[in-house]
């Protein structure tokens, strides 16, 4: 991996951990499974580095999509999450 990616890298590899141990406490298993579709994401991207040549630019603003797609679905604010979460509530509630 080239040196100049290394910083994007650990910051993706930070909150993808973080978020995975932050939904396996609040027992949100569904969000696990999301955690395991972007670390699919991420290695795509990681194992093609080498060919895609990708600016610098563009893997920071990956990650952060990355990020804040994550915090969307598992962060709550006023006492909710985002949509995603508002979905399961509402899914949950049809279901029974």
């Amino acid at each position: 991996m080239p040196r100049h990616i290394l910083p994007v890298a650990l910051f993706t590899l930070a909150y993808t951990g973080a978020f995975t141990l932050w939904f396996l406490s609040i027992g949100n298993r569904e969000f696990v499974l999301y955690v395991l579709t972007m670390a699919g994401v991420i290695a795509v991207v990681g194992l093609t580095l080498a060919k895609a040549d990708y600016p610098l630019p563009m893997l920071w603003a990956l990650s952060l999509w990355g990020l804040m797609h994550m915090a969307g679905g598992g962060v709550p604010v006023a006492g909710s999450c985002s949509t995603t979460c508002r979905f399961c509530r509402c899914s949950r509630s049809a279901a029974a």
